[in-house]
Formats: structure tokens, sequence, C-alpha cells
């Protein structure tokens, strides 16, 4: 059975996958005694280990406390570190999971350098996962698992492009339809969030990861959503960054401004919204035909101002 190793600061969607694990350990950071560094050091004492490394990615770059696996520096200091404590012979398989791991050029590309630094088989993912790809001792989709098995071409290609419609059909298969109804009840239940409220949501994540924030009027946000739009997905811990959050204000009589909020994840493929009888958000998939404009909404998007 692999190790399963999560970052101990994580956010309500990463905690819908650990509250699946019967037996996860949390790391507090890269390095030291409680890090992955002394964590993975400490278990391998006991013989031959496999990693599951499980958390969130950026662009298909999977991050664990403050670490993406493009962080040169801690790998190295890995590698050190688990050479000289005899941990590194000891460990077997390494899986990276987080949503696309092993699909994007990028992506493949760290997988390759960490194969060849530590000596190690490593796999990613090739679509989006969450919670319900996880039991009680883990990871149960091993079919979404590639290996990198030749260095990818360099430069690779860092573009972030929107996937085809067989990849988005694909993504879209692994995630059960929720609701094809009306969105109109949920857009009506979305909550009303404060500015501070807004900026320490984001400001959980490490200064690096942390997303874009920006402000659109009430009525193109109204526009956009029911333009863009898809079904509503049963997606519970995905295991993806936002990479947007697009806001719209509330008109208030008084008080602090409040805002409605949409999270852009994957490439725009998938977006999460906040009703208030969901408190970790619900995921709902862009129609194709409503890529361009939630292009346009996020475009026009004005800096937050607490």
């Amino acid at each position: 059975m692999p190790l399963n190793l999560s970052s101990e600061a994580h956010d309500v969607v990463h905690g819908a996958v650990l509250g699946k694990l019967t037996n996860e350990e949390l790391v507090a950071s890269v390095l030291g005694p409680t890090g992955l560094e002394g964590v993975v050091a400490q278990a391998t004492k006991g013989g031959h280990v496999d990693l599951d490394l499980i958390g969130h990615s950026a662009g298909g770059l999977l991050t664990l406390a403050s670490w993406k696996v493009t962080d040169d520096a801690n790998a190295i200091a890995l590698q050190k570190s688990w050479a000289k404590s005899a941990a590194l012979a000891e460990i077997g398989t390494i899986r990276l999971l987080g949503c696309n791991t092993a699909l994007r050029p990028k992506a493949r590309a760290a997988i390759w350098k960490l194969k060849q630094r530590w000596g190690k088989r490593i796999q990613g993912t090739t679509q989006p996962i969450g919670a319900q790809h996880f039991g009680s001792d883990g990871f149960t989709a091993s079919s979404l698992l590639a290996d990198v098995l030749s260095a990818p071409p360099s430069p690779p290609n860092a573009l972030q492009r929107l996937p085809n419609g067989a990849t988005r059909n694909l993504w879209l298969q692994e995630f059960p339809s929720y609701s094809t109804g009306s969105l109109t009840p949920i857009l009506a239940d979305l909550r009303r969030e404060t500015a501070r409220e807004l900026i320490d949501a984001t400001n959980r994540f490490p200064l690096s990861l942390r997303p874009r924030v920006g402000v659109i009027d009430a009525a193109a946000f109204d526009a956009a959503f029911s333009r863009t739009i898809g079904p509503v997905v049963v997606a519970p811990g995905l295991l993806a960054l936002p990479e947007h959050e697009v806001l719209a204000p509330v008109p208030q009589p008084f008080g602090l401004p409040r805002y409605r909020r949409l999270t852009v994840l994957l490439d725009g493929v998938f977006v999460r919204i906040y009703p208030r009888s969901a408190p970790s958000g619900v995921v709902c998939a862009i129609a194709p035909e409503g890529d361009r404009a939630l292009q346009r909404m996020r475009a026009s998007a004005r800096p937050l101002r607490p």
C-alpha cells in the first residue's frame, strides 16, 4: 500500500479527498523532520515504500506544501537528504496525484526531470481527479496514470490552451452530472462575500500560486454566466488550483461591499461557484459555445481593491 502524503495546510477542497483516506500522512513543509524529507525518511526505515503525493496542480504541475515539482532547489535537497539517510534506496514508485500531472508537455518534462534526478519510476495523471478517485486506502483510478518514457521536447510548450472537444468530453465523463435543469436558483443563491473574505481565501495559497482576482459588472457576470455555464457536475475535491477569481459586486444599502464569486479551473473547462447551500462550492462545466464568453469576461476584469 502506498504512503499517502498531503500538505498539512490544505483547503476545504483538498480536504474532501483527505476525508476519504484513513492512512494519510500530513507534511508541514518540504524539508525538515516534519516535512516531506523527514516523513519519508522515517517511513522507509521499515523497508520499501511507494509514495503517493496528493495535492492541487497548477497548470498540471503538482504542488505539495510550498513545493511545486519544477522547483529544482527542493528536489535536489530531497535527493541529497534521502540518499544520505538511505531512504532513497527504499523508495519505489512515486505517483503525482493532482489534476493532469502527466498531460501537458511542461508537466511531463517535470516528471522526466524528477525521474532522472531521483532514479525512480514517477507517474502522473492524464485527466482531472477528485475525491471520487480515492478510497480509504488511497488512489483507485490507476487507469488514469501514465509514465513518461522519454524526454519531452525542449523547451516544452508552456502555452495555456483550451482542450479540444474530445478531451473536454473525456474529462466530463469522469464526473457524474449533478443537474441539467435551470441554473437560475443556483445563481440566485450565490454567497455574498466581502473583499476581505475573498482576499483571505486566495491568501491561503503560497504567494507564487495565488490566482488572479478581478471584478466585473454585475450585469456582465449574469450575462456571461447564462451563456457559458454547462452541466453542474459532482466533483468534490477537484485537485486543481484556482486560475482566476472573477467577482461581481452586489448592491448593498449599507455596510461593506459584497461580491459573488466564480473560480476558473483547468483552462476554463470547469468553474466553481459558491451557493450558500454548498460551503466548499459547486463545480460546473463550461459549455463549448461559452469558451469565448468566459475569455471576454476574464479579460474585462478589473483588480479588486480591499
